[in-house]
Protein backbone atom coordinates (compact mmCIF):
# COMPACT_ATOMS: atom_id res chain seq x y z
CA UNK A 1 0.00 0.00 0.00
CA UNK A 2 2.75 2.48 0.94
CA UNK A 3 4.05 2.01 -2.63
CA UNK A 4 1.43 2.84 -4.23
CA UNK A 5 0.65 5.43 -2.56
CA UNK A 6 4.09 7.10 -2.59
CA UNK A 7 3.88 6.31 -6.86
CA UNK A 8 0.39 8.21 -6.77
CA UNK A 9 1.74 10.93 -5.23
CA UNK A 10 4.33 11.43 -8.29
CA UNK A 11 1.15 11.24 -10.19
CA UNK A 12 -0.72 13.77 -8.53
CA UNK A 13 2.08 16.09 -8.59
CA UNK A 14 2.62 15.10 -12.48
CA UNK A 15 -0.87 15.83 -13.57
CA UNK A 16 -0.99 18.99 -11.10
CA UNK A 17 1.82 20.56 -13.29
CA UNK A 18 0.05 19.46 -16.47
CA UNK A 19 -3.26 21.52 -15.14
CA UNK A 20 -0.91 24.58 -14.84
CA UNK A 21 0.51 24.18 -17.57
CA UNK A 22 -2.92 24.09 -19.50
CA UNK A 23 -4.57 27.30 -16.90
CA UNK A 24 -1.81 29.57 -18.22
CA UNK A 25 -1.83 28.50 -21.82
CA UNK A 26 -5.46 29.50 -21.62
CA UNK A 27 -5.20 32.85 -19.75
CA UNK A 28 -1.59 33.97 -20.47
CA UNK A 29 -1.31 35.95 -23.82
CA UNK A 30 0.70 34.60 -26.29
CA UNK A 31 3.83 36.24 -25.39
CA UNK A 32 3.51 35.68 -21.81
CA UNK A 33 3.25 32.06 -22.44
CA UNK A 34 6.25 32.16 -24.13
CA UNK A 35 7.93 33.47 -21.82
CA UNK A 36 6.56 30.94 -19.22
CA UNK A 37 6.66 28.06 -21.31
CA UNK A 38 10.64 28.56 -22.39
CA UNK A 39 10.88 28.79 -18.12
CA UNK A 40 9.62 25.40 -18.29
CA UNK A 41 12.08 24.27 -21.12
CA UNK A 42 14.97 25.31 -19.22
CA UNK A 43 13.27 23.81 -16.39
CA UNK A 44 13.14 20.09 -17.92
CA UNK A 45 17.48 20.77 -18.40
CA UNK A 46 17.88 21.44 -14.74
CA UNK A 47 15.79 18.48 -13.30
CA UNK A 48 17.36 16.13 -15.63
CA UNK A 49 20.63 17.51 -13.90
CA UNK A 50 18.97 17.58 -10.83
CA UNK A 51 18.22 13.37 -10.89
CA UNK A 52 21.39 12.57 -12.09
CA UNK A 53 19.92 8.98 -12.18
CA UNK A 54 18.96 9.05 -8.63
CA UNK A 55 15.95 7.57 -8.98
CA UNK A 56 18.05 4.40 -10.26
CA UNK A 57 20.40 3.60 -7.38
CA UNK A 58 18.47 5.18 -4.11
CA UNK A 59 15.92 2.56 -4.04
CA UNK A 60 18.04 -0.07 -3.65
CA UNK A 61 20.77 1.88 -1.83
CA UNK A 62 18.81 3.01 1.07
CA UNK A 63 16.99 -0.57 1.58
CA UNK A 64 20.52 -2.31 1.31
CA UNK A 65 20.75 -2.69 5.79
CA UNK A 66 16.90 -2.68 6.12
CA UNK A 67 13.52 -2.90 4.52
CA UNK A 68 12.55 0.18 6.72
CA UNK A 69 14.72 2.02 4.67
CA UNK A 70 17.64 4.22 5.16
CA UNK A 71 16.50 7.95 6.10
CA UNK A 72 19.95 9.82 6.70
CA UNK A 73 20.75 8.14 3.48
CA UNK A 74 17.67 9.20 1.91
CA UNK A 75 18.17 12.92 2.92
CA UNK A 76 21.93 12.07 1.25
CA UNK A 77 20.11 11.63 -2.31
CA UNK A 78 17.89 14.26 -1.69
CA UNK A 79 20.29 16.85 -1.30
CA UNK A 80 22.80 15.82 -3.90
CA UNK A 81 19.60 15.80 -6.26
CA UNK A 82 18.31 19.72 -5.39
CA UNK A 83 22.38 21.21 -5.28
CA UNK A 84 22.79 19.50 -8.93
CA UNK A 85 19.00 21.19 -9.51
CA UNK A 86 20.18 24.77 -8.62
CA UNK A 87 23.36 24.76 -10.15
CA UNK A 88 21.75 23.22 -13.38
CA UNK A 89 19.04 26.29 -13.45
CA UNK A 90 21.93 28.78 -13.09
CA UNK A 91 23.82 27.87 -15.59
CA UNK A 92 21.31 26.72 -18.19
CA UNK A 93 20.01 30.43 -17.62
CA UNK A 94 23.31 31.75 -18.27
CA UNK A 95 24.16 29.59 -21.69
CA UNK A 96 20.64 30.51 -22.88
CA UNK A 97 20.83 34.05 -22.66
CA UNK A 98 24.25 34.27 -23.61
CA UNK A 99 24.03 31.91 -27.27
CA UNK A 100 19.80 32.48 -27.76
CA UNK A 101 18.64 35.47 -29.87
CA UNK A 102 15.43 35.95 -27.67
CA UNK A 103 16.29 36.27 -23.68
CA UNK A 104 14.44 34.23 -21.36
CA UNK A 105 12.30 36.04 -19.07
CA UNK A 106 13.98 36.25 -15.93
CA UNK A 107 10.53 36.72 -13.89
CA UNK A 108 9.00 33.38 -14.95
CA UNK A 109 12.37 31.56 -14.61
CA UNK A 110 12.65 32.50 -10.82
CA UNK A 111 8.78 31.47 -10.17
CA UNK A 112 8.81 27.82 -11.70
CA UNK A 113 11.89 27.00 -10.03
CA UNK A 114 10.11 28.16 -6.71
CA UNK A 115 7.12 26.15 -7.83
CA UNK A 116 8.70 23.12 -8.94
CA UNK A 117 11.08 22.83 -5.85
CA UNK A 118 9.37 21.57 -3.56
CA UNK A 119 8.68 18.77 -5.73
CA UNK A 120 11.28 17.62 -5.53
CA UNK A 121 11.46 17.05 -1.39
CA UNK A 122 9.13 14.06 -1.53
CA UNK A 123 10.16 11.74 -4.29
CA UNK A 124 8.29 8.55 -4.55
CA UNK A 125 11.67 6.54 -4.09
CA UNK A 126 12.37 8.21 -0.54
CA UNK A 127 8.85 8.66 1.13
CA UNK A 128 7.54 4.97 -0.08
CA UNK A 129 8.38 3.73 3.61
CA UNK A 130 6.46 6.60 5.51
CA UNK A 131 3.54 7.46 2.79
CA UNK A 132 0.16 6.64 4.64
CA UNK A 133 -3.23 7.31 3.35
CA UNK A 134 -3.75 11.05 5.24
CA UNK A 135 -0.40 11.68 4.15
CA UNK A 136 -1.24 11.02 0.85
CA UNK A 137 -4.58 13.25 0.97
CA UNK A 138 -3.13 15.82 2.49
CA UNK A 139 -0.83 16.46 -0.34
CA UNK A 140 -3.33 16.08 -2.62
CA UNK A 141 -5.06 18.74 -1.03
CA UNK A 142 -2.14 21.05 -1.37
CA UNK A 143 -1.49 20.46 -4.86
CA UNK A 144 -5.33 21.38 -5.21
CA UNK A 145 -4.57 24.70 -3.24
CA UNK A 146 -1.52 25.49 -6.06
CA UNK A 147 -4.11 24.94 -8.91
CA UNK A 148 -6.67 27.23 -7.49
CA UNK A 149 -3.92 29.63 -6.77
CA UNK A 150 -2.63 30.20 -10.25
CA UNK A 151 -6.44 30.49 -11.39
CA UNK A 152 -6.54 33.09 -9.50
CA UNK A 153 -3.53 34.76 -10.06
CA UNK A 154 -2.07 34.37 -13.34
CA UNK A 155 1.16 35.27 -13.71
CA UNK A 156 4.88 34.85 -11.88
CA UNK A 157 3.89 36.01 -8.71
CA UNK A 158 1.12 33.65 -8.54
CA UNK A 159 3.15 30.77 -9.41
CA UNK A 160 5.64 31.43 -7.18
CA UNK A 161 3.28 32.23 -4.14
CA UNK A 162 1.82 28.75 -4.94
CA UNK A 163 5.31 27.32 -4.51
CA UNK A 164 6.22 29.35 -1.52
CA UNK A 165 3.02 28.17 0.27
CA UNK A 166 3.97 24.30 -0.71
CA UNK A 167 6.97 24.94 0.73
CA UNK A 168 5.96 25.80 3.78
CA UNK A 169 3.15 22.66 4.59
CA UNK A 170 5.68 20.52 3.28
CA UNK A 171 7.90 21.77 6.49
CA UNK A 172 5.02 20.32 8.62
CA UNK A 173 4.28 17.42 6.37
CA UNK A 174 7.54 15.57 6.40
CA UNK A 175 7.90 15.54 10.17
CA UNK A 176 4.34 14.16 10.01
CA UNK A 177 5.53 11.54 7.72
CA UNK A 178 8.50 10.82 10.27
CA UNK A 179 6.26 10.50 13.19
CA UNK A 180 6.27 6.44 12.54
CA UNK A 181 8.86 5.41 10.47
CA UNK A 182 11.54 7.83 9.42
CA UNK A 183 12.32 8.23 5.65
CA UNK A 184 13.87 11.55 5.35
CA UNK A 185 16.39 13.06 8.13
CA UNK A 186 19.49 15.20 7.27
CA UNK A 187 22.38 13.20 6.16
CA UNK A 188 26.03 12.48 7.88
CA UNK A 189 28.58 12.89 5.88
CA UNK A 190 28.99 9.00 5.76
CA UNK A 191 25.78 9.39 4.42
CA UNK A 192 26.56 11.80 1.56
CA UNK A 193 29.91 9.86 0.74
CA UNK A 194 27.81 7.29 -0.29
CA UNK A 195 25.31 8.95 -2.09
CA UNK A 196 27.63 10.45 -4.37
CA UNK A 197 29.43 6.94 -5.08
CA UNK A 198 25.92 4.91 -5.81
CA UNK A 199 25.08 8.26 -8.38
CA UNK A 200 28.80 8.07 -10.09
CA UNK A 201 27.74 4.75 -11.22
CA UNK A 202 24.96 5.60 -13.17
CA UNK A 203 25.91 9.15 -13.66
CA UNK A 204 27.49 9.36 -16.87
CA UNK A 205 25.02 7.08 -18.75
CA UNK A 206 21.92 9.44 -17.28
CA UNK A 207 23.38 12.67 -18.04
CA UNK A 208 24.10 11.54 -21.73
CA UNK A 209 20.19 9.86 -22.51
CA UNK A 210 18.66 12.75 -20.28
CA UNK A 211 20.43 15.80 -20.78
CA UNK A 212 20.94 15.91 -24.34
CA UNK A 213 17.17 15.66 -24.45
CA UNK A 214 15.98 18.28 -21.65
CA UNK A 215 18.44 20.32 -23.31
CA UNK A 216 16.40 20.39 -26.56
CA UNK A 217 14.24 22.97 -25.69
CA UNK A 218 17.26 25.39 -24.96
CA UNK A 219 18.92 24.08 -28.44
CA UNK A 220 15.92 24.85 -30.13
CA UNK A 221 15.81 28.30 -28.43
CA UNK A 222 18.96 28.43 -30.10
CA UNK A 223 18.99 27.67 -33.05
CA UNK A 224 15.24 28.69 -34.10
CA UNK A 225 13.89 30.88 -31.48
CA UNK A 226 11.90 30.89 -28.06
CA UNK A 227 8.59 30.42 -30.30
CA UNK A 228 9.51 27.07 -31.64
CA UNK A 229 11.43 26.33 -28.09
CA UNK A 230 8.15 27.53 -26.49
CA UNK A 231 5.72 25.12 -29.23
CA UNK A 232 8.50 22.31 -28.33
CA UNK A 233 7.62 22.45 -24.53
CA UNK A 234 4.05 22.28 -25.47
CA UNK A 235 4.51 19.06 -27.37
CA UNK A 236 6.64 17.66 -25.45
CA UNK A 237 4.45 18.24 -22.31
CA UNK A 238 1.34 15.96 -23.88
CA UNK A 239 4.15 13.58 -24.59
CA UNK A 240 4.99 13.48 -20.96
CA UNK A 241 0.73 13.69 -20.28
CA UNK A 242 1.08 10.65 -22.27
CA UNK A 243 3.49 8.56 -20.02
CA UNK A 244 1.75 9.54 -17.15
CA UNK A 245 -0.99 7.15 -18.02
CA UNK A 246 1.69 4.68 -17.76
CA UNK A 247 4.40 5.59 -14.92
CA UNK A 248 1.99 4.43 -11.97
CA UNK A 249 2.37 0.96 -13.23
CA UNK A 250 6.02 0.86 -13.90
CA UNK A 251 6.89 2.53 -11.00
CA UNK A 252 4.93 0.33 -8.31
CA UNK A 253 6.29 -2.40 -10.31
CA UNK A 254 9.45 -1.25 -10.18
CA UNK A 255 9.62 -0.48 -6.63
CA UNK A 256 8.55 -3.68 -5.94
CA UNK A 257 11.71 -5.28 -7.07
CA UNK A 258 11.48 -8.43 -4.91
CA UNK A 259 8.66 -9.54 -6.91
CA UNK A 260 9.13 -12.73 -8.60
CA UNK A 261 10.79 -12.82 -12.21
CA UNK A 262 7.59 -14.70 -13.95
CA UNK A 263 5.64 -12.03 -12.57
CA UNK A 264 7.29 -9.03 -13.61
CA UNK A 265 7.86 -10.08 -17.19
CA UNK A 266 4.00 -11.11 -17.25
CA UNK A 267 3.56 -7.15 -16.27
CA UNK A 268 5.80 -5.80 -18.59
CA UNK A 269 3.55 -7.81 -22.03
CA UNK A 270 0.57 -6.81 -20.63
CA UNK A 271 1.99 -3.27 -20.23
CA UNK A 272 3.14 -3.15 -23.95
CA UNK A 273 -0.48 -4.35 -24.82
CA UNK A 274 -1.85 -1.30 -22.83
CA UNK A 275 0.92 0.58 -24.73
CA UNK A 276 -0.49 0.21 -28.23
CA UNK A 277 -4.15 0.22 -27.24
CA UNK A 278 -3.23 3.83 -25.76
CA UNK A 279 -1.90 5.05 -28.96
CA UNK A 280 -4.26 4.21 -31.09
CA UNK A 281 -7.35 6.16 -29.00
CA UNK A 282 -4.85 9.22 -28.03
CA UNK A 283 -4.07 9.49 -31.65
CA UNK A 284 -8.09 9.44 -32.88
CA UNK A 285 -8.59 11.99 -30.13
CA UNK A 286 -6.14 13.78 -31.82
CA UNK A 287 -7.76 13.21 -35.22
CA UNK A 288 -10.80 14.43 -33.86
CA UNK A 289 -9.41 17.90 -32.93
CA UNK A 290 -9.03 17.58 -28.35
CA UNK A 291 -6.21 20.24 -28.52
CA UNK A 292 -8.17 22.49 -29.65
CA UNK A 293 -9.92 22.49 -26.10
CA UNK A 294 -6.91 22.43 -24.39
CA UNK A 295 -5.63 26.28 -24.77
CA UNK A 296 -3.90 28.32 -27.57
CA UNK A 297 -0.25 27.35 -26.42
CA UNK A 298 -0.86 23.77 -27.39
CA UNK A 299 -4.09 24.08 -30.08
CA UNK A 300 -0.87 25.64 -32.20
CA UNK A 301 1.44 23.10 -31.92
CA UNK A 302 2.20 21.34 -34.89
CA UNK A 303 2.45 17.63 -35.94
CA UNK A 304 1.28 17.25 -31.97
CA UNK A 305 0.51 13.17 -33.52
CA UNK A 306 4.53 13.26 -33.61
CA UNK A 307 5.44 13.87 -30.05
CA UNK A 308 2.28 11.35 -29.27
CA UNK A 309 4.11 8.56 -30.97
CA UNK A 310 7.29 9.65 -29.08
CA UNK A 311 5.19 9.38 -25.95
CA UNK A 312 4.62 5.84 -26.78
CA UNK A 313 8.13 4.77 -27.94
CA UNK A 314 9.65 6.47 -24.78
CA UNK A 315 6.93 4.30 -22.39
CA UNK A 316 7.87 1.02 -24.24
CA UNK A 317 11.40 1.53 -23.75
CA UNK A 318 10.75 2.83 -20.02
CA UNK A 319 8.96 -0.83 -19.83
CA UNK A 320 11.71 -2.67 -20.59
CA UNK A 321 14.40 -0.78 -18.97
CA UNK A 322 12.65 -1.00 -15.45
CA UNK A 323 10.51 -3.98 -15.78
CA UNK A 324 13.51 -5.80 -17.31
CA UNK A 325 17.14 -4.10 -17.66
CA UNK A 326 17.45 -2.41 -14.51
CA UNK A 327 16.09 -5.05 -12.32
CA UNK A 328 18.73 -7.17 -14.09
CA UNK A 329 21.39 -4.98 -12.80
CA UNK A 330 22.33 -4.69 -16.92
CA UNK A 331 23.54 -1.23 -16.67
CA UNK A 332 25.92 -1.72 -20.15
CA UNK A 333 22.36 -1.99 -21.74
CA UNK A 334 20.74 1.60 -20.59
CA UNK A 335 24.45 3.22 -21.49
CA UNK A 336 25.17 1.59 -25.10
CA UNK A 337 21.22 2.80 -26.04
CA UNK A 338 22.30 6.37 -24.36
CA UNK A 339 24.94 6.89 -26.51
CA UNK A 340 22.72 6.09 -29.58
CA UNK A 341 20.05 8.32 -28.52
CA UNK A 342 22.59 10.73 -27.85
CA UNK A 343 24.11 10.72 -31.44
CA UNK A 344 20.64 11.00 -32.95
CA UNK A 345 19.48 14.27 -31.44
CA UNK A 346 22.98 15.67 -32.62
CA UNK A 347 21.87 14.65 -35.80
CA UNK A 348 18.54 15.77 -35.57
CA UNK A 349 19.69 19.22 -34.22
CA UNK A 350 22.18 19.40 -36.92
CA UNK A 351 19.67 19.00 -39.56
CA UNK A 352 17.63 21.46 -38.03
CA UNK A 353 20.57 24.01 -37.93
CA UNK A 354 21.02 23.62 -41.86
CA UNK A 355 17.56 22.36 -43.15
CA UNK A 356 14.02 24.27 -41.54
CA UNK A 357 11.96 21.10 -42.86
CA UNK A 358 13.18 18.70 -39.99
CA UNK A 359 10.78 19.87 -36.94
CA UNK A 360 11.97 19.77 -33.06
CA UNK A 361 8.98 16.86 -32.81
CA UNK A 362 10.91 15.02 -35.65
CA UNK A 363 13.83 15.13 -34.15
CA UNK A 364 12.46 14.10 -30.89
CA UNK A 365 10.68 11.21 -32.36
CA UNK A 366 14.21 10.44 -33.97
CA UNK A 367 15.91 10.21 -30.32
CA UNK A 368 13.23 7.67 -29.05
CA UNK A 369 12.89 5.67 -31.81
CA UNK A 370 16.86 5.10 -31.76
CA UNK A 371 16.79 4.46 -27.40
CA UNK A 372 14.28 1.95 -27.99
CA UNK A 373 15.96 0.12 -31.04
CA UNK A 374 19.24 -0.07 -29.10
CA UNK A 375 17.58 -1.64 -26.15
CA UNK A 376 15.40 -4.03 -28.06
CA UNK A 377 18.33 -4.86 -30.06
CA UNK A 378 20.87 -5.81 -26.99
CA UNK A 379 18.04 -7.63 -25.46
CA UNK A 380 18.08 -10.40 -28.16
CA UNK A 381 19.18 -13.47 -27.79
CA UNK A 382 22.95 -13.53 -28.57
CA UNK A 383 22.74 -16.51 -31.16
CA UNK A 384 20.98 -14.19 -33.41
CA UNK A 385 23.85 -12.45 -34.19
CA UNK A 386 26.95 -15.44 -34.36
CA UNK A 387 29.61 -15.47 -32.02
CA UNK A 388 29.71 -11.79 -30.78
CA UNK A 389 27.23 -9.84 -29.11
CA UNK A 390 26.20 -5.86 -30.11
Amino acid sequence: MNTILAVATQIVSAASNFIVFVLLSHLLSPSEFTGFSTALGLNMFASAIGEGGISLVAPHAISERSKAGNPNLAGAFLMIGIALYMAATMVGFFVWNVFATDLLDARWVAAYLIFFLPGLLVPSWAIVYAMDLSGFLVLVALRGSMIAAVWLSPGPLGLALAGCCFSASLCGLIPYLNRRQPSLLLPRCRDLSIAVDKVRTVFAARMMSFVVYASLPMLIGVIQGNLAASEFVAGERMKGVYATLFHPFIQTSYLRRFQASSHRHRTKWILHGLNIVACAGVLVANHLGIAQHLGEGIARVHELSVYLLAGTLATATAIELYLDVFPAGNMVVFRRAAIVQMAAFGVGLSLMGFWKFLSPGTALLLGETALLLAVALQRLPPRLFGNGRL
